[in-house]
Order: structure tokens, then C-alpha cells, then sequence
């Protein structure tokens, strides 16, 4: 035996079989502003995850509590997408540069959203047409909305920034005085002005200004491009860049910005795209985040 491996190089090739690869997606059958969130278990090592899904492409996530062959992507359905059949496409990439690809068809249902009118008074109709605060407003937002942190900075299920009377729900189409608005982005929470508000998941506040429009308000950016926002504050105890823990207060509750009364209001955005805060906090805890 020794003669031989004297005078050969012994190769010694790793070979995987063909991998089993489970994708789950939670809810299996969604509704319009539904979260989603996508796992993918297998028994190969994973380099890459790619999702795409209603003309959107959406990043997944190694599981830092699970085995590197678990990646997970927390997703979301847009509010404004019709109720229909979409392509739920996964394309995985393993160590060894071979891929796996996964399609398949998600009904999306009909979240029979309601409709709501809104009255101002003319001091908040006047902020409320103030186009050019607004269009700068969304901006600010639309920006930290896009976040896409890597880090996951949450460990234990969402929770809401404080109880009240559910005053308005996700995806109400609104009407201001009579004239057309859009589908509501978050939930109000009506509350007296000056109660606590707690933040919702551990983070890192990435806006906290006196806005116009929108009022005082908060993001937190909880990583996996998950952020949570609190409009109409009264007052704010975060500033950008701090760090914040599941809880910690984060200011008060108010009514400044285009507010018809003390509340907050309170979103959430995956990757991009509001989801129901109601549904997420749900399904955070289902799924034992």
C-alpha cells in the first residue's frame, strides 16, 4: 500500500447528492398587504438565495439560530396588487455553484378593504395641500422604507407601541373632504397625547424629526429590511443612529402633522413594501421570530 501512495496523488472529491430542498411560505394562501415569510431548508450548503415575486426581487437571509443551509426571507404583498394568481420564482445557489429553482403560483385574496371619509378643519386641510412638504416628506420616508440591513436586529416577536382603540385600519381608502386619497399605509392607534409609545422590535432609529405633514415622527430600521414607523408623535426621546432594545420607549403619543386626533400611527415595511402591522405582529409571533 505504501508503494502505491508513493507514487500516486490521491484525489479525494466531496460529492453531494441531488439535494432535497424544502421552500415553505407563510401564509400559504395571502391577501392584499399580507406579510410573507419564505424559508428554504436543505441539506446542501447554500451561497445564495434570489426571490422574485410580483415584478419585485427580494433578498433572503441566512438563519443565524439555524444550520447555514437555512435561509429565510421575510416578504410583502403590496396593497394595491389585485386579487389574482402570481409566480413565486426561488432560485437557489449552492457552495458548489450548482443551482436549484423553484416556481410556483400564490393566490393572492382579496383583503376587502374598507372605505373611510375624513373631514379636516381648515388648518389641517392647509398642511394636508401642502404639496411641496409632502412630496419632501415622502421622500425622507420612501428613502428609509428602502433600507435593506443585512443584520437582523430583532429577537422576539413584534409588539405593539402601545395600546388604544384601533381608529383606522390597514388599507382603508380614504377620502379628505370629499376628494380621493389613497389606501391607509399603517394603522391608527387613538390614544391620550403624552402616553408612552414603545418600540416595537429592537433597532436602529434611522429618522426622528418634526415633520409637516406626517407629523413627529420615528423609523426604525430592524434589520432584513424590516422597518417600523410612528407618525404624529408629540413628543421624541430617540435621536438618528441610536440604538433602540424590544420596547424601549421611543417618545409619546400625539397629534401634530395632519391628525384629527391623538393617536399614533404605526407601519411596517418589508423590504419595501407596507404590510398590515396587525397581520405582521401576528405572524412574528407565529412563526416564533
Amino acid at each position: 500500500m505504501n508503494w502505491l501512495l508513493s507514487g500516486f496523488i490521491v484525489l479525494v472529491t466531496v460529492v453531494y447528492a441531488t439535494p432535497s430542498v424544502t421552500i415553505d411560505v407563510s401564509p400559504p394562501s395571502p391577501k392584499q398587504g399580507d406579510p410573507l415569510w419564505v424559508t428554504v431548508i436543505t441539506n446542501k450548503p447554500i451561497q445564495h438565495v434570489a426571490i422574485r415575486f410580483n415584478k419585485r426581487a427580494f433578498n433572503a437571509f441566512p438563519s443565524p439560530i439555524k444550520p447555514a443551509s437555512v435561509w429565510v426571507a421575510p416578504m410583502g404583498i403590496d396593497r394595491y396588487t389585485a386579487p389574482q394568481s402570481l409566480p413565486l420564482k426561488t432560485t437557489v445557489t449552492f457552495t458548489d455553484n450548482s443551482v436549484h429553482t423553484d416556481t410556483r403560483s400564490l393566490l393572492i385574496q382579496d383583503a376587502q378593504f374598507l372605505q373611510e371619509n375624513i373631514t379636516l378643519s381648515p388648518s389641517k386641510t392647509t398642511i394636508h395641500t401642502n404639496t411641496k412638504s409632502r412630496n419632501t416628506e415622502t421622500a425622507r420616508i420612501g428613502k428609509g422604507f428602502r433600507t435593506l440591513s443585512p443584520e437582523r436586529y430583532f429577537w422576539f416577536p413584534f409588539i405593539w407601541p402601545v395600546t388604544g382603540r384601533i381608529s383606522s385600519v390597514f388599507g382603508t381608502e380614504r377620502r379628505y373632504n370629499g376628494q380621493p386619497g389613497w389606501k391607509h399605509a399603517g394603522i391608527d392607534i387613538a390614544q391620550k397625547t403624552g402616553t408612552p409609545l414603545k418600540a416595537t422590535a429592537g433597532g436602529r432609529v434611522i429618522l426622528a424629526d418634526a415633520l409637516t405633514v406626517h407629523g413627529n415622527t420615528v423609523m426604525i430600521d430592524h434589520g432584513w429590511g424590516i422597518v417600523s414607523i410612528y407618525n404624529h408623535m408629540d413628543t421624541l426621546a430617540v435621536q438618528v443612529n441610536d440604538t433602540v432594545n424590544h420596547g424601549d420607549i421611543i417618545g409619546t403619543v400625539g397629534a401634530t402633522g395632519v391628525a384629527t386626533g391623538s393617536h399614533v400611527h404605526f407601519g411596517i415595511s418589508i423590504q419595501g413594501v407596507r404590510v398590515d402591522p396587525t397581520a405582521w405582529l401576528k405572524l412574528s409571533a407565529d412563526i416564533g421570530l
